[in-house]
């Protein structure tokens, strides 16, 4: 498995146990590992109880 596939597996299993303390107990959750403008970002729909959590897959190696 490439780093950058372990680094999102462990990403995905650290935020399911945090899922609930986000208030987001029945909401359905897909992850995207892709460009975004933070270290990682969630967007939800209230009508259909659907989260989408991003981790950016463009991390400097090295955080300054």
């Amino acid at each position: 498995m490439r780093k950058k596939s372990r680094e999102f597996e462990r990403f995905k299993k650290h935020f399911e146990k945090y899922q609930e303390r986000f208030g987001l107990q029945g909401y359905k959750c897909y992850f995207k590992y892709e460009p975004v403008e933070a270290f990682a970002d969630l967007t939800t729909t209230y009508s259909s109880m659907v989260a989408t959590v991003r981790l950016n897959s463009e991390l400097p190696v090295k955080l300054h």
